[in-house]
C-alpha cells in the first residue's frame, strides 16, 4: 500500500483500500475456526501463527497510512471529529500490542490454552470489525462533506 498525498487521502479508492483489511480478518477467522482444543492439531496452531504474523504486518501498513496522512485528512475536513480521530489513533498501538500477545501464545503451541486463545482472538476480532467500522464511517463522512462542498475555510 503506497501513502497517498494528503490531497488524495480521501477518496473512493482509498475506502477500498481501506476495508481491505476485512480480507486479512477473514482469515484470522477461517484460521480459528480450525482450532479444536481436543484434537491436539499443532499444525493448526501454526498456521494460526502465520495468519497472525500476515495480520500483523498489514496492520502495521494499514495504520502507517491512516495515522500519517488519512487520518490528518479526516479532520481537515471534519474537524468535529478530532477526538474520535485520536481514540482511534491511540487503539492503532493496542491492537497491535494484543495481536502480538495472541502470536507470543500461540507460538508456545500449548494445546491446553488454545481454547482460551480462540476466545480471546475471537473478541479481538469483534473489537477491530468495529474499529474498522467507525473508521469506514467517518471516511464516509469526509467523503460527503467534501463532495458537497462543505469544507471547512473554504468559501
Amino acid at each position: 500500500m503506497n501513502t497517498p498525498p494528503a490531497d488524495a487521502a480521501i477518496s473512493r479508492q482509498s475506502l477500498e483500500e481501506h476495508e481491505q483489511i476485512h480480507f486479512f480478518l477473514d482469515r484470522l477467522e477461517e484460521a480459528l475456526a480450525g482450532l479444536d482444543p481436543k484434537s491436539g492439531d499443532s499444525e493448526a496452531l501454526e498456521r494460526l501463527v502465520a495468519v497472525i504474523a500476515g495480520l500483523r504486518e498489514q496492520i502495521i501498513e494499514h495504520n502507517s497510512v491512516e495515522d500519517s496522512v488519512l487520518f490528518q485528512a479526516i479532520v481537515d475536513r471534519l474537524p468535529e471529529a478530532e477526538d474520535e480521530i485520536l481514540a482511534l489513533s491511540e487503539e492503532h498501538r493496542k491492537i497491535l500490542e494484543i495481536l502480538e500477545l495472541a502470536r507470543i501464545h500461540a507460538r508456545n503451541r500449548d494445546m491446553e490454552e488454545v481454547g482460551s486463545l480462540r476466545d480471546d482472538l475471537t473478541a479481538y476480532l469483534g473489537m477491530i470489525r468495529e474499529h474498522e467500522s467507525r473508521e469506514a464511517e467517518l471516511l464516509r463522512q469526509a467523503l460527503a462533506r467534501e463532495s458537497r462542498g462543505l469544507l471547512p475555510g473554504r468559501t
